[in-house]
């Protein structure tokens, strides 16, 4: 048997240690934002669960009264976990101040409203004793051992979260055709069987996804992507779904849908007094906005109810671009950026875990500290074993054990005992027979001389070994 070799190797995850008896306290969120023009309808802003809103959300908790010296982890939505219990009130109202009279282009009255779900202690990990990871777990435990360290990361403003365990830094990096790239992390928690039990362990991987430039105009981005061609049906395919904020009116967030058959400029619609109007005149004496590129084709969004110009039209950020919505040739590229080899990918990892300083200030006030290193363990590895090849060749691995096998190099030789021409012309039968066995020969096939056979009109060339029988037709060698 082959010596065995003992190893060490590590895994992409950190073990996650919880003070005894540390708490977490859940509330659910709905924020309300009421404008104060009249007829102005109410905007739930934790729903839609863009950039735009998360940005608005994390700002009135940021200065909210019932969460002063509050340490929390926030999805930026509806989902709300405390270090300690925050006071009784379900309600907390607020008045619009600059930065979102300024984000939803109104002012207005905001209330927050906080809905108590309940406690959870992080250090308590039972319900794992028996089962590790079951499907029927209740997997709020984990949820919020992977959101608490995130949080310093995005108060920061170092990192944006994209979707569920996603984290990606705001810097964005050229990719092409007007795209970006971004670099950034997915995490989750594992329980994992220690020593000591049952262990939470963070995993992470680094990744670079591809992205929409955040905040970037529609009209630069659609002129970069689609080039002197100005192909507006594949930018349609690319583009179909992304949120764009309307410059003129930065409350309303819109889904892009398709473009319009002809250019902005000569798009009319009826107006409340039946009388047709233009969409740049209606702008201008709306708006007063000035379009500078009219000739361009509209934007119409998900109910293809109104035209905008391009633009006039920002995108929101955070938006990755779904690697279907690609063209072949960037797809390529997009999944050759993340071909990592494992030397690579760990240098990643730990950059990217040194980036989100996980031991901050927030995970402290949960009780919860994270290893710095990754976990190891030892594995017994077989020396690498040479391959026997045919005729007793040996095909040695390399230091990874893997090897290659040359087929023209390792095929076994033919052993040809009797060959037959069968022909009613020797002279030009043995002169294109012999050309065909010196090359057969020259790929190592042992073949004797050949005998010669008269009055036989179909032509062929029968080896009598069957294991190395083959035919040849030699009649398209003649001219």
């Amino acid at each position: 048997m082959a010596e065995q070799k003992q190893n060490t190797c590590i895994s992409t995850q950190y073990k996650i240690h919880v003070k005894p008896e540390s708490m977490a306290y859940q509330y659910g969120l709905e924020i309300i934002f009421y404008p104060s023009a009249v007829g102005r309808r109410p905007k739930t802003l934790t729903k839609g669960g863009d950039a735009l809103q998360k940005a608005r959300c994390r700002h009135l908790l940021n200065n909210s009264d019932r969460l002063r010296n509050i340490i929390y982890a926030y999805d930026g939505q509806a989902c709300l976990w405390t270090a300690d219990r925050i006071s009784e009130e379900s309600v907390e109202n607020v008045k619009s101040d600059e930065f979102m009279n300024g984000s939803l282009g109104e002012d207005g009255n905001i209330a927050i409203h906080f809905q108590y779900i309940r406690q959870i202690n992080l250090s308590d990990l039972s319900n794992y004793v028996q089962h590790i990871n079951d499907a029927k777990e209740d997997r709020a435990l984990r949820n919020v051992l992977e959101m608490i360290p995130s949080q310093d990361a995005l108060e920061r403003q170092q990192y944006s979260a994209i979707y569920n365990g996603v984290l990606c830094e705001i810097a964005e990096i050229q990719f092409l055709w007007g795209f970006v790239f971004r670099n950034g992390n997915s995490k989750g928690v594992h329980i994992i069987n220690s020593q000591n039990g049952p262990q939470p362990a963070l995993a992470i991987n680094s990744v670079k996804k591809i992205f929409y430039p955040s905040g970037a105009n529609f009209l630069n981005v659609l002129r970069h992507f689609m080039g002197r061609n100005m192909n507006y049906d594949e930018a349609e395919t690319v583009f179909r779904g992304i949120k764009l904020q309307v410059r003129y009116n930065p409350g309303r967030i819109l889904k892009f849908h398709r473009f319009s058959d002809r250019p902005l400029r000569e798009i009319t619609f009826m107006d409340e007094k039946e009388r047709e109007r233009g969409v740049e005149e209606y702008l201008f004496e709306k708006y007063n906005v000035t379009l500078r590129y009219p000739y361009f084709k509209a934007a119409l969004m998900n109910n293809d109810e109104a035209a905008f110009p391009l633009e006039q039209l920002i995108i929101v950020p955070d938006q990755q671009v779904p690697d279907n919505r690609l063209p072949e040739k960037l797809r390529q590229k997009a999944l050759r950026i993340n071909r990592l080899k494992p030397d690579e990918r760990y240098v990643a990892i730990v950059e990217q875990f040194t980036h989100l300083q996980l031991n901050n200030a927030t995970t402290h006030a949960f009780g919860i500290q994270i290893d710095n290193r990754m976990l190891q363990g030892i594995f017994n590895r077989l020396q690498n074993i040479p391959i026997i090849a045919a005729n007793g060749q040996r095909l040695y691995p390399d230091k990874c054990g893997s090897f290659k096998f040359e087929r023209c190099k390792f095929l076994k030789n033919a052993n040809v005992r009797r060959i037959i021409v069968l022909s009613a012309d020797k002279k030009t039968s043995m002169s294109c027979v012999g050309k065909v066995i010196d090359k057969w020969r020259g790929k190592g096939a042992i073949l004797p001389e050949p005998e010669y056979k008269t009055r036989i009109y179909k032509m062929f060339l029968y080896p009598l070994q069957k294991k190395a029988f083959f035919k040849i037709n030699l009649r398209p060698f003649f001219p």
